[in-house]
């Protein structure tokens, strides 16, 4: 659980980093497409959900005081949760690919 948790929050991480990043490219851009942007921006902080989930789930679940196990009862959820974050990193990546496609075409119409 431990483990799953601190993916969680390094895919959160991740894509805070990559909001940062794109924010200082798309200053320098055409308003054209603001909305497109505050949705990606919108997803990137949905991110932070799942991470700030299995945070709680990991706090209120384990007793470090027991031997340490592989898996318990709460591991499926936590795993669901990463499942998750990773689906939105991943649906968040194609998004900017896509955008990004998207101005190279327009550029060499």
């Amino acid at each position: 659980n431990l483990i799953l948790s601190i993916v969680t929050c390094i895919l959160a991480v991740v894509m805070i980093i990559t909001f940062a990043v794109g924010k200082k490219v798309e200053d320098g851009e055409d308003q054209e497409n603001e909305e497109k942007k505050r949705f990606r921006n919108g997803l990137k902080f949905l991110g932070l959900i799942p991470a700030i989930g299995t945070i709680i789930l990991f706090l209120l679940t384990e007793d470090m005081t027991n031997p340490m196990v592989f898996t318990d009862k709460w591991t499926i959820l936590t795993a669901v949760i990463t499942v998750i974050a990773i689906v939105l990193t991943i649906v968040i990546r194609n998004k900017k690919s896509d955008n990004e496609e998207e101005d190279t075409d327009n550029a060499d119409a």
